[in-house]
């Protein structure tokens, strides 16, 4: 284990992390001695795996599925992560909904419903997750991911744009 960047035995929470930059992510953390809680909508297979990688890393792990703006499992991953690991230290927004639409065939719905999945849980997860008190004391982080998509509207990247440019 490596850890050059001194989070050994701190708590990350990654969400979209059954797969892809997820779960790149949290494996990443976990080489470095952080505990991982793996986060996916809907395949709990992928996120068992990843969570066994993890802990084959040999560091602690914690599933929770749900969607990362819904306010059930929100409150579901804090308590769960507080009960595990005593809270959150690193929280990576990762957790994203693709639009394979053309921004202007989009309904007011689906931009609602894309919008929150993007933004909200970027607002919202952080807010319960991290005490504000280790953020201060420069003992926690939050990081949003995006892709490159993200800084140029089109096709599919309606929300992902948005994203980008309102994001922490």
């Amino acid at each position: 284990m490596n850890d050059d960047f001194g989070i050994a035995g701190k708590t990350a929470l990654v969400t979209g992390s059954g797969r892809n930059i997820g779960r790149a992510i949290a494996l990443e953390l976990a080489s470095h001695g952080a505990n991982v809680i793996v986060n996916t909508r809907s395949n709990k297979a992928e996120a068992e795996a990843v969570a066994k990688e993890a802990e084959d890393l040999g560091v602690r792990s914690l599933v929770v599925i749900g969607e990362a703006a819904d306010k059930a499992t929100v409150e579901q991953m804090k308590s769960q992560a507080e009960e595990t690991f005593g809270g959150v230290d690193i929280y990576v927004s990762n957790a994203a909904r693709r639009l394979y639409k053309d921004f202007f065939e989009i309904t007011d719905e689906e931009w609602h419903y894309h919008l929150n999945q993007q933004l909200t849980a970027s607002c919202i997860l952080p807010k319960r997750s991290c005490p504000a008190c280790a953020i201060a004391a420069g003992a926690g982080w939050c990081i949003s991911t995006g892709r490159t998509l993200g800084w140029a509207a089109g096709p599919g990247s309606p929300t992902r744009s948005a994203r980008a440019a309102c994001a922490p």
